[in-house]
């Protein structure tokens, strides 16, 4: 006949657990306090959970990651609220509104009533901790965590209901707690403190005033239950109850933070906080100077200590463990500084992978796979070298910025890469980025060298091209575009590869620290002034400069995915020119999504075209008052199509540069009207480009 233990650990969920404790007859979890004990808090993934994830949750999301702990925070309710003019006007966002958009809204509407309140200071302190409120229910992609930490009881209620209800796949276990704590500033930053403080040593150290247990099972049938734990400061009362059919209750005195933990069931522990805890700590401390220890309490003090000890430090698996982990990261260490030391003195180049012209591989070159360009030599800048503590095993990586583009790293590694460098701090000449997305080579190359001609130091080039087979042998090593291509894939067009060809041109632009504004461009486009006057409109600009409106229509809301909701809700949906034009600031932002870009691979496909409305959505609700919502490469779409007019040799006159050049309707520059709107133009045939060449001169000025 099954023991009551075992008939309740099959009644639990597998994924949620408690702290154990043990005594006579009385039998709670078995395996859940080593689990609890034995792991070291920092290596915890922590969730911090209210209601709308913007005070309590935030704040000890603050606390813990800058303390270093591995944390996210998220919220429970059908939306996010604030409170507004008065409590039946309160202020209501979808979950995924950024904090900056709640910023700049609630700034424009009220900024006294908001300051005085505190929600502007709330609001700028979660701006530098997430983007976006996060809600419980919908965090499935976000892995695993090992304690889940609520703020109120129906927050607590939700989590476990949530827990509940979804399929059992990990069978990892789970703490979830609630700390009962008031959504006001004064009581969320004590909570906050208290979580740090139970995150960090509760666990390990003991620091519980009050703590009750249910029974395990009503067919329990007797038995007394005597606890003891220890205290660093202050007195220990120890309460000893009867286990048939009521709670049991080790109280501990510490200091005025905790008042009750509550075992609500054996899988769930439920922690209660008031910081009104004062008058009571004085009246148990009074009742500890009035009761003496005997014995049997001393007795059961130093077998729980005993339990502690046993389960964490005389553990054979766990140091078995511990000395194979070590081993594994010490060989790890050990051949990667042995790697790098030969990488550093070898150089790769395409000619040592070319087939040989002797007759013995010439056999064989009809069973070789396409030529793939390999990775050349790195240079290692200082200014770029960065490690951060909370990246694990990364830490101590030097962040390249290559003298040839072609390199070794993975996608995943180049964009975290990307978006750790940031701009020199030091007086250096600030660099234009002209990123180039094409289908092979680029036919107009000998117009773009007239361009650059001269102004080495002021830009750098970047080709992404989708052609498996493109090499640049013909280059010849004074050309600007000699080996500046990076490591590409297929792209197709209207699809989400175009938006990944796209990041992976600003990450390898954003690996130079002097690159400080970024263009995109195709194999068709040209300048139309000189490059000191590009140079000199880029680099002192206050703007970004991306294309993007609201169209109702099929061509524009129609594509709009009710699935993106409501991180990406329907009024927040733009579209625009792909052909872009942004500072250091965005482009750091556009390789750092992992919000809003997951959203339109997953939802955004046929018919879509990702290109057409990524980054007009991502650029409208990040940097609504940074953009200057108009492209810098024009382009003719005055007939109807999914492609813009191409101009061929017999339509490049002067005429037709004239009215391009200086547009007549105008445009707002750094504030002020101008006429010089476009400083790129497309498309244009190879034919022409004889004709371009002598207009170069005679108009552009190059």
């Amino acid at each position: 006949m099954p023991s009551p233990a075992q008939n309740q650990a099959q009644r639990n969920p597998p994924h949620i657990t408690c702290i154990s404790l043990k005594s006579g007859t009385c039998k709670t979890a078995s395996a859940a306090n080593a689990t609890v004990a034995g792991k070291i808090a920092d290596s915890f993934r922590y969730a911090m959970v209210c209601s709308s994830n913007q005070n309590r949750s935030m704040e000890a999301h603050a606390l813990l990651k800058r303390q270093g702990l591995d944390v996210a925070s998220y919220g429970t309710g059908s939306h996010v609220k604030l409170p507004g003019p008065s409590a039946r006007e309160p202020n209501v966002y979808d979950f995924g509104t950024p904090y900056k958009q709640m910023f700049d809204e609630l700034r424009r509407k009220d900024p006294e009533l908001y300051k005085r309140n505190g929600i502007l200071q709330m609001l700028k302190r979660n701006l530098s901790v997430k983007l976006a409120p996060q809600r419980w229910q919908d965090n499935a992609g976000d892995g695993v965590f090992d304690v889940v930490m609520t703020f109120e009881e129906k927050v607590f209620d939700s989590v476990l209901e949530d827990l509940n209800n979804r399929e059992q796949t990990l069978m990892k276990t789970i703490l979830v707690m609630n700390l009962e704590v008031k959504d006001n500033h004064e009581e969320a930053a004590i909570g906050g403190r208290l979580a740090l403080e139970l995150c960090q040593e509760g666990m390990n150290h003991g620091k519980i005033q009050s703590m009750t247990l249910l029974p395990v099972s009503k067919n329990n049938t007797g038995g007394n239950l005597s606890i003891a734990s220890h205290s660093t400061e202050d007195t220990i009362i120890t309460r000893r109850e009867s286990c048939q059919g009521r709670a049991f209750s080790i109280k501990i005195i510490h200091d005025h933070t905790l008042d009750y933990i509550t075992f609500v069931r054996p899988a769930v522990l439920k922690v209660s906080f008031r910081t009104n805890t004062y008058v009571k700590k004085k009246r148990m401390m009074k009742k500890t100077c009035e009761t003496q220890e005997d014995p049997l309490q001393q007795e059961s003090r130093r077998h729980l200590h005993q339990i502690f000890l046993s389960k964490i430090f005389k553990s054979q698996k766990f140091f078995q463990t511990l000395v194979l982990y070590s081993f594994l990261i010490g060989f790890g260490f050990g051949l990667g500084f042995i790697l790098n030391f030969h990488m550093r003195n070898v150089s790769f180049s395409p000619q040592l992978f070319r087939l040989s012209s002797s007759p013995s591989s010439s056999s064989s070159s009809s069973l070789s796979p396409p030529f793939q360009p390999q990775p050349e030599k790195c240079v290692f800048k200082k200014e770029a070298v960065a490690a951060t503590d909370d990246d694990e095993g990364r830490k101590g990586h030097s962040l390249l910025d290559p003298e040839n583009v072609m390199h070794n790293m993975t996608e995943r590694e180049l964009l975290w890469r990307a978006s750790k460098i940031q701009e020199n701090p030091l007086k250096t000449t600030k660099k234009v980025a002209f990123m180039f997305l094409t289908r092979g080579k680029l036919p107009l190359a000998k117009l773009w060298e007239r361009f650059f001609q001269g102004h080495q130091g002021l830009f750098s080039i970047y080709i992404h091209t989708s052609d498996p087979y493109y090499v640049d042998d013909d280059v010849p090593e004074t050309s600007p575009f000699f080996r500046r291509r990076i490591p590409s894939k297929e792209v197709e067009w209207g699809m989400v590869s175009m938006v990944e060809a796209e990041r992976r041109l600003l990450a390898n632009a954003l690996l130079s620290p002097e690159n400080h504004r970024f263009v995109l461009l195709s194999e068709s486009d040209i300048p139309l002034f000189n490059f000191s006057t590009i140079y000199s409109y880029l680099i002192n600009s206050q703007h970004s400069y991306v294309d993007l409106y609201d169209i109702p229509g099929p061509a524009g809301r129609g594509r709009y995915n009710r699935r993106m909701s409501p991180l990406i809700s329907r009024r927040n949906w733009r579209k625009g020119s792909q052909w872009f034009e942004i500072d250091r600031e965005v482009a750091l932002a556009v390789v750092s999504d992992t919000t809003y870009f997951p959203l339109f691979k997953k939802h955004c496909l046929w018919g879509c075209y990702a290109d057409e409305h990524y980054l007009p959505t991502f650029v409208h609700v990040m940097f609504p008052g940074k953009n200057a919502n108009r492209s810098l490469t024009w382009t003719d779409w005055s007939r109807r199509g999914p492609h813009p007019r191409k101009y061929t040799r017999r339509m490049v006159t002067a005429e037709f540069f004239r009215k391009v050049r200086n547009r007549e309707e105008g445009c707002v520059y750094n504030g002020e009207k101008s006429n010089k709107c476009y400083l790129f133009a497309r498309k244009f045939d190879d034919g022409s480009l004889d004709r371009l060449i002598h207009f170069a001169h005679r108009v552009m000025g190059f």
